[in-house]
């Protein structure tokens, strides 16, 4: 996260917390955004939070003790930051709007609105988090392979450098022969080393396709691993355990359980966040298992 607020006014415990979201953080960002951009997710959204949300968010994200405040100041301002730029303040607006939407319902609803906004907010930074680290890893990887294939390329031209002048020498007249005279030239290529700088070339493009092959599956292993995948059952516990969550209070805020699941599914959805009910389910019942023991 990329906004750093003076020690004083780090969070350390639930007043400074609260201080922060209705006054330094939103103080930060106006020195960040543009002259007279406000920012998508005002302190409104945030600034509500309770004890015991504070509490319930850190279960869910499995957040230190440590951070157990903190995290949420730079949630609310990495969240603004991401959607400062042109492209992306519409949406989130559209998100904002959305938010408030799902939860409405008079005083009910603006309880629970800090809750949702920090479960969906803290759901994208990680998969942004992720896509990140999956972009410098695959970029590093590239780079790795880009030094090995300039480094045995430099050396494969090397290579037929030396061969070129070699055969370059064979076409001038020797004081005891030409080109023409094969005894000679075998005796010359016996002295250059000609055999061995041949099969030092075969060698450099040997390893040069070997270790490409090797970068290249590494990359893909890599891929298949660490980048969520469009099996959904690859996307992290916690994000489903915000999603199961968010649903949960739209059903206590509208008393409309059957819908509520649909209703989170599209929010989830409008931040790029793609939930499969039977993966969300799946993992559900992993986690029961889990707080009970694997019984």
């Amino acid at each position: 996260m990329d906004t750093i607020l003076p020690a004083e006014y780090q969070p350390v415990d639930f007043n400074s917390l609260k201080q922060a979201l209705a006054v330094h953080v939103p103080a930060d960002l106006a020195k960040k955004l543009r002259v007279n951009q406000s920012p998508a997710f005002p302190p409104e959204l945030a600034k509500g939070i309770t004890v015991r949300q504070v509490d319930s968010l850190q279960r869910i994200f499995d957040i230190a003790d440590e951070d157990k405040f903190g995290e949420w100041w730079r949630v609310y301002s990495a969240i603004n930051l991401a959607h400062s730029k042109e492209n992306e303040i519409r949406s989130g607006e559209d998100r904002a709007r959305a938010l408030r939407h799902a939860v409405h319902n008079g005083e009910v609803g603006s309880k629970g609105l800090p809750e949702v906004f920090f479960l969906i907010a803290q759901s994208s930074l990680l998969i942004m988090r992720i896509k990140k680290e999956f972009a410098e890893q695959k970029g590093g990887l590239w780079a790795t392979l880009n030094n090995r294939t300039q480094k045995n390329g430099a050396l494969l031209i090397a290579k037929i450098d030396e061969l070129s002048t070699i055969l370059d020498m064979m076409d001038v007249d020797l004081e005891w022969g030409t080109a023409l005279n094969l005894p000679v030239v075998s005796t010359w290529c016996k002295e250059h080393d000609f055999r061995e700088k041949l099969c030092g070339l075969r060698a450099v493009v040997e390893e040069d396709r070997a270790e490409g092959q090797q970068a290249f599956e590494g990359i893909y292993q890599r891929v298949t691993e660490e980048l969520p995948s469009k099996k959904l059952d690859d996307t992290p516990p916690s994000i489903y355990r915000a999603f199961d969550r968010v649903a949960r209070i739209i059903a206590d805020t509208k008393g409309r359980k059957t819908r509520a699941k649909k209703e989170a599914i599209g929010l989830f959805e409008q931040w790029g966040i793609q939930i499969d009910e039977a993966a969300e389910k799946r993992a559900v019942q992993r986690a029961r298992k889990k707080r009970h023991g694997g019984m």
